[in-house]
């Protein structure tokens, strides 16, 4: 389609252009819709600020409502943030536009009665550039959606790795503000979201998310009634050692919390943890070295867990302190 509007666009004036978007995203046949959806953000090159205001904006958010097919919207939806890239070059009017007409689009879009849909609307996020409070307001309607779809959050986790991936500098404030999917009754949200942390640990360092860690040892305590909370909690208080390996530095709040859990009545709470310590291990092993506090937190957990009535957990204990010995 790109190549079919560099053709035209050499025959046909801006507002010819604009009208053939509009008509090729209102065709009777679905994969031409999509096909639209797809190539949006590569058509507004070829377009002014009146057919961008006049023509293309009102034909995205009709789309947004499309009542046929769900494919349509999942096109639209994955493609919003290239659109919103695509427009920052025009005018602040006409950008400015664009951006609440996208902003429409996802509002739309994520009231959706398909999971699909959302799922899109939501892991599209990951792509928008400088719309932090949109984005927040976005994410905190998934949070606080008590009948929300799993797939849902699960799309919102995926927008905050786009955003670390990225390094987005409004990373650590929405990560913060989402921190209760830890504990989410999913087993893959809960599973995906610790492991989100642990990168944030080690990709920003471990002081510059400590507001975040002490939000989530809160989590920890508090959420310990469910045994399934407590192995993500352990799980992910455990990852975010790494962090502290990169950095050297450990807050205390770590320590006592993964010392709790080494004590849990579960015997998958520290089943968990052991298997988070080798990851611990592995990843010290690649960074050449564990700092003395870590080695010191790491030490007294493993020899608590060697005393365990488990026999798997002891045994496993055994092994991970002959590991750790070569750290010392």
């Amino acid at each position: 389609m790109p190549i079919f509007f560099d053709l035209i666009s050499r025959k046909l004036d801006v507002q010819d252009c604009a009208v053939m978007f509009r008509l090729l995203a209102e065709d009777c046949e679905q994969d031409i819709r999509v096909s639209a959806m797809e190539s949006s953000h590569l058509v507004l090159k070829f377009l002014d600020p009146p057919t961008i205001l006049n023509v293309f904006c009102p034909t995205l958010t009709g789309r947004a409502n499309e009542k046929e097919s769900i494919k349509v919207k999942v096109a639209l939806a994955k493609n919003l943030g290239a659109v919103l890239k695509a427009g920052q070059n025009l005018d602040n009017e006409c950008k400015e536009i664009l951006n609440q007409s996208v902003q429409e689009c996802f509002r739309k879009m994520y009231a959706d009665k398909s999971a699909e849909v959302r799922q899109e609307v939501i892991t599209g996020l990951g792509n928008v550039f400088g719309e932090e409070k949109f984005i927040q307001e976005m994410f905190q309607m998934v949070v606080t959606n008590k009948n929300e779809k799993w797939i849902v959050r699960n799309g919102l986790i995926a927008a905050l790795q786009q955003l670390l991936n990225r390094q987005d500098q409004n990373f650590i404030t929405l990560i913060e503000d989402t921190s209760s999917l830890l504990v989410d009754e999913a087993y893959e949200v809960r599973e995906k979201y610790g492991l989100l942390l642990s990168q944030a640990a080690v990709e920003y360092g471990i002081s510059s998310i400590q507001d975040l860690v002490d939000k989530v040892a809160k989590i920890a305590r508090s959420n310990t009634s469910n045994y399934q909370n407590r192995v993500a909690c352990a799980a992910c208080m455990v990852g975010l050692l790494k962090g502290c390996i990169k950095e050297q530095k450990c807050p205390d709040v770590l320590s006592s919390v993964i010392t709790l859990y080494s004590k849990d009545s579960c015997v998958y709470v520290r089943q968990q943890l052991i298997n988070s310590l080798r990851g611990v291990l592995e990843y010290g092993a690649d960074q050449g070295e564990i700092p003395p506090n870590v080695i010191s937190i790491m030490k007294n957990v493993i020899e608590v867990l060697q005393t365990d009535a488990a026999a798997e957990v002891h045994e496993e204990a055994e092994e991970l302190a002959g590991v750790l010995e070569a750290f010392e």
